[in-house]
């Protein structure tokens, strides 16, 4: 019988920084990592209907953060079709396991007004980022079932690099002609919000017996490669899937930075937070704009060019074929979510 995860109630920071990781930014990453309160501060809060309509729920700059989240008393809420569903409901576009009665195109989105939020133009700008923004952490356990799932937000993503090479023909087995490529190309981003990370599978005796590290749909889960009680983890230029070496396996063809500039979220008092206690914590809907260029005609855009879910109950934080097998019990890693993004 697997065991049954639970967000825990609290995040034990201890553990947590123990094992925070060091994350390495490529030198020319045109994304800064972003406070989520930021993102959410730039944007405005919409229902999305179909590719045509769509209908703001709040305006831009005065969405409330404390009416987000599973925390809240008041979320806020929509009607559709005689049924009221809520921002802590998993509404976010294009989820195929969303709320039950809700078409696949509709749902909650954070869009924010930036044209492409996080965008930075100097290498200082990045070393100040990643001194600044704080890494969100949060613990699942059962007994002794343990993961720490330690989560990047940037505020957009662009394409892996051989995308933007590419011409004319397939991507990850869909056919995309030369117009669609070069207006996706064109736009500069793949979508706008990045939740990235990776998660650790913590043994009975507080050490990392394994790690899954996020990458696009799906990651790597890996033996730790060295001893040391604080991974480094190495971020893609601009898409921002996570690595454990320079040398991983890498399909997507991401440009994976062998040195760069270093997020050490212990590098300053305060930087590692548990996101459990942000009051945006389990918003359902999606981080940034659904669907962000409508002229757009590619099969795989609608997923991945939506703004990803966020940290919290809806979203799974181990690689979903995988099973985590922690003190002679297994904890399933593949509850019902999924929003991993390009």
């Amino acid at each position: 019988m697997y065991c049954q995860i639970v967000t825990a109630e609290y995040v034990d920071m201890n553990l947590a920084e123990r094992h925070a990781p060091r994350v390495i930014l490529h030198a020319s990453e045109e994304f800064a990592p972003m406070k989520a309160d930021q993102f959410i501060s730039q944007s405005c809060l919409v229902w999305r209907q179909s590719d045509t309509e769509w209908e703001a729920v709040v305006g831009p700059g005065e969405v409330d953060p404390d009416r987000l989240g599973i925390h809240s008393l008041d979320p806020y809420t929509y009607v559709e079709m005689g049924e009221t569903f809520s921002t802590k409901d998993l509404t976010r576009p294009f989820e195929a396991e969303g709320a039950a009665g809700l078409a696949l195109e509709k749902g909650f989105a954070l869009v924010n007004q930036q044209a492409s939020p996080g965008l930075i133009t100097t290498p200082s700008e990045l070393e100040q980022a990643v001194g600044t923004t704080p890494m969100y952490c949060e613990m699942r356990r059962d007994g002794k079932c343990t993961l720490i799932s330690y989560w990047l937000f940037f505020g957009s993503s662009s394409l892996p690099t051989h995308w933007k090479r590419a011409r004319m023909g397939r991507i990850r087995g869909w056919f995309v002609d030369f117009k669609d490529l070069a207006r996706l190309l064109r736009r500069g981003q793949a979508h706008q919000g990045d939740w990235e990370g990776l998660t650790l599978e913590i043994s009975e005796h507080g050490e990392i017996a394994r790690m899954y590290v996020r990458a696009h749909h799906d990651g790597e889960v890996v033996v730790p490669p060295s001893a040391d009680p604080r991974p480094t983890v190495y971020c893609a230029l601009g898409s921002h899937a996570c690595f454990v070496s320079p040398n991983s396996p890498n399909p997507e063809g991401d440009e994976i930075p062998v040195t760069g500039v270093t997020w050490d979220p212990l590098a300053s008092t305060g930087q590692l937070v548990d996101a459990t206690t942000q009051p945006w914590y389990g918003f359902g809907g999606g981080w940034g704009d659904p669907d962000l260029d409508q002229g757009i005609n590619v099969d795989f855009r609608r997923r991945d060019l939506a703004g990803p879910l966020g940290p919290g109950p809806h979203k799974r934080i181990w690689r979903k074929e995988d099973v985590v097998v922690a003190g002679g019990a297994a904890l399933r890693g593949d509850e019902p979510n999924t929003a991993d993004d390009v």
